[in-house]
């Protein structure tokens, strides 16, 4: 196994990062009281970086900066996903790996077993997936705040077994949920879809099922977010980006100094979903118990036909 510096990861964590992110248009109370929190990765995996996220279900995104491929294991201790050194591949006769593409459960494919048939699924070495033992617990309906269970996901990185591990941590259920209207969108642009994001971090997702491109420009009039076809990319020294980024993200945010543009590829599926901070309530607070609007704005994109915008509200629904 290669050990990787601090400054190496900084370096390599900017080449390329697919998320799986999908649209959130609304969300029960409950989704919001239990969630997986991740542990330190265990040293035995230096190089491999990782990522919780909330969407649908908890979603984990793995990026791999070694020389070794990296085995998620399922519960019977057989690999279904293979990630790095340099791509992605998936074993289509394990169940584990038709449980881990979606949010939800989906009828298993009658040849969802047998001998191994590994198949590629990505140029790059990094993957995000619906792992099912990140679902919270159905006895974790506790009142009292803390952790109320564990998870595991074994893996093996050459010939080390280790695991990535965590807890479900229960919190006092919001008094309401955040709700984004988006009222008006004058993209002009066939294969490009734009859903609201709900949740204690509303934002948007932009899903470009075609071959247009187009930059959202971010707070201040930088460059922000890059569509593509099949692809984004994110201007990591974008200020935009520093608030709107994922906690412990892979792709951090880094100061302009000289290079006030950094390009990195944050996704390859298509669409890219964010906490975009405009979308952001303006108190930062929830709203008590009264409905009201907390948040207006305006987010321009800049596509061959000049610019256009993305108008809406975000309300605060008790």
């Amino acid at each position: 196994m290669m050990s990787t510096s601090a400054s190496m990861k900084s370096r390599l964590a900017g080449l390329l990062l697919a998320l799986l992110c999908l649209p959130v248009a609304a969300a029960d109370r409950s989704e919001y009281t239990v969630r997986p929190n991740l542990d330190p990765v265990p040293a035995s995996l230096d190089g491999i970086l990782v990522e919780l996220r909330q969407t649908v279900h908890p979603q984990i995104t793995v990026f791999n900066l070694t020389n070794d491929p990296l085995l998620i294991l399922d519960n019977e201790g057989e690999p279904f996903l293979s990630i790095g050194p340099q791509d992605v591949k998936a074993n289509y006769a394990r169940p584990a790996f038709h449980l881990s593409r979606y949010a939800d459960d989906q009828p298993l494919p009658n040849n969802a077993h047998g001998p191994a048939r590994w198949h590629p699924m990505n140029e790059a070495p990094t993957w995000g997936w619906f792992d099912t033992r990140l679902r919270v617990p159905e006895a974790a309906g506790s009142s009292s705040a803390g952790p109320v269970g564990r998870w595991s996901i074994p893996v093996q990185l050459g010939n080390t077994r280790a695991a990535l591990t965590g807890d479900f941590v229960h919190t006092p259920a919001p008094d309401g949920l955040y709700e984004v209207i988006i009222d008006k969108q004058s993209l002009d642009m066939e294969a490009v879809t734009v859903h609201p994001m709900a949740g204690p971090r509303p934002g948007l997702f932009i899903h470009n099922r075609g071959n247009d491109k187009f930059t959202v420009d971010g707070l201040n009039g930088e460059k922000f977010l890059r569509f593509l076809p099949s692809k984004a990319i994110v201007n990591s020294a974008s200020r935009t980006w520093k608030q709107a980024a994922p906690v412990d993200t892979v792709v951090p945010y880094r100061a302009p100094d000289d290079k006030p543009e950094r390009w990195t590829i944050i996704s390859t599926a298509g669409g890219f979903g964010w906490a975009d901070p405009r979308v952001q309530p303006s108190s930062g607070k929830p709203g008590g118990q009264v409905e009201k609007t907390v948040a207006t704005w305006r987010i321009p994109v800049n596509t061959n036909q000049g610019v256009r915008y993305i108008e809406g509200r975000t309300l605060w629904r008790p």
